[in-house]
């Protein structure tokens, strides 16, 4: 294992890709850049994942995000690597990239299965929208009915001021109020005669 580690790099005993077989250059241009979009494309990708699962700690599953990173940068690699390989024969390498790319695949995989179901459940934006709505509704009704419980209850309360009122001035000896700390609150106008 050790040595398959220092010869990493090591490219004798192999030929590059392009000497292998009946490469026209357009198909070797064709295969680079394809290799080299798909690479760049992935590195971006992963690169957008990682800014969201870092920037945003309330995102759900916050954990799958950080797999699909590794995933999709390990992925990006083996294209590189298939660049690099028409002109440079790193097989080594490109092994230990496949490998990696494989052993972080099965983790995202194993990884996902317990989230399905939560991911199921959870309520679609539509729903969300729809449940604010209600509320806002709600919330509307309800202020409407306390501004007419107020109104009900000030026009009730007048009602009873001048009732009081009424009776106050209507009894001949005087009536009159006071509150809990000897001030008075209502003085009928009999009570001033007396």
């Amino acid at each position: 294992m050790f040595e398959f580690f220092t010869r990493l790099f090591d490219s004798s005993g192999f030929v590059p890709r392009r000497v292998c077989g009946d490469w026209t250059p357009g198909l070797v241009a064709l295969h680079n850049a394809s290799d080299a979009l798909i690479w760049l494309a992935y590195l971006t990708i992963a690169l957008v994942l990682l800014v969201i699962a870092v920037r945003r700690k309330d995102v759900p599953f916050r954990g799958i995000l950080f797999l699909f990173f590794a995933f999709i940068i390990t992925c990006g690699f083996t294209h590189f690597l298939d660049v690099v390989m028409f002109y440079t024969p790193v097989y080594r390498l490109s092994g230990l990239v496949k490998a990696l790319t494989a052993v972080v695949s099965c983790l995202t995989v194993f990884a996902l299965v317990p989230v399905i179901p939560k991911a199921l459940a959870m309520r679609s934006p539509e729903e969300l929208e729809r449940e604010v709505s209600e509320r806002l509704r709600v919330e509307g009704d309800l202020r409407a009915l306390h501004a007419q419980l107020e109104r009900l209850t000030k026009e009730k309360l007048d009602q009873s001021e001048r009732m009081y009122r009424a009776i106050g001035e209507s009894i001949e000896f005087g009536a009159w109020e006071c509150a809990p700390d000897g001030r008075n609150t209502y003085v009928s106008p009999s009570w001033l005669k007396v």
